[in-house]
């Protein structure tokens, strides 16, 4: 997680009533949402692992990560999913709204945040109430996703057809993106504590120096092709969330 400074950082605290309890501040884009520390321990103390927020001896500490001078920053996370994940953190009893557009919009917007974090244990307790049902959707989805994040880290997108006019050897050029996409891209999705989502591989590769071999226009094609490449994941979750919609449906 990124450390970030919310001097330019809305504050939204209409969204979720501020109480005097201690805060854990979350930044989504350019929006701090300030979330209650104990609603999130109460749901699950599985969320404290994977946020890394602090002891209740530190929740207090203006210095400390999830601070409001620092908040939690959730890279590659959209302000709609973090929203409809509040919406589910703040009722007790999480009901989706009535029309399928709605219901299916909230549960893609919490399987598109569970697929971002690994979850080193879940207890029985959370195990019972998932269902064992949704819990099998679940785990096959994550399955698919795996399989596929493994696909992708190895095998890179086609480079560009037509390369840059300035690029004076097309061959080598092609050579060296393969090299650049394994060293620069499959290995941080593939990384096996803080994996990178198929959402920041526009920005990965952006924010990446040149590699040898690899002309600098062609990167910036390679670039472009990948903010309108459609990855897998996005099928598989939806696939994953009609099944979970169409279960609750018969019950």
């Amino acid at each position: 997680m990124v450390l970030s400074s919310s001097e330019s950082v809305s504050i939204l605290p209409e969204i979720f009533p501020v109480l005097t309890r201690a805060m854990i501040c979350f930044q989504v884009k350019s929006v701090l949402y300030k979330v209650h520390f104990s609603q999130l321990i109460k749901l699950s103390a599985v969320m404290g692992e994977i946020f890394g927020i602090p002891d209740g001896k530190e929740v207090n500490d203006p210095t400390r990560e999830g601070s409001e001078k620092f908040p939690l920053y959730l890279e590659g996370v959209e302000n709609q999913e973090w929203e409809d994940f509040l919406a589910w953190v703040y009722r007790a009893e999480w009901v989706p709204a009535n029309t399928d557009e709605d219901k299916e919009r909230l549960y893609l917007s919490l399987l598109r945040l569970s697929a971002r974090w690994e979850i080193p244990n879940l207890t029985d307790e959370e195990m019972s109430q998932i269902g064992l049902k949704v819990y099998s959707l679940l785990v096959q989805g994550k399955e698919r996703m795996e399989a596929e994040m493994r696909w992708v880290a190895q095998v890179p997108p086609e480079m560009v057809k037509d390369h840059s006019w300035q690029c004076s050897d097309n061959k080598a050029c092609t050579s060296a993106f393969k090299d650049f996409w394994w060293n620069k891209i499959g290995r941080k999705l593939l990384h096996p504590s803080v994996p990178s989502d198929y959402n920041q591989i526009p920005e990965l590769i952006k924010n990446a120096s040149n590699w040898n071999g690899l002309h600098p226009e062609c990167k910036l094609e390679m670039e472009r092709k990948t903010q309108e490449t459609i990855y897998p994941s996005e099928g598989i979750i939806a696939g994953v969330a009609a099944a979970i919609v169409a279960h609750y449906e018969k019950l």
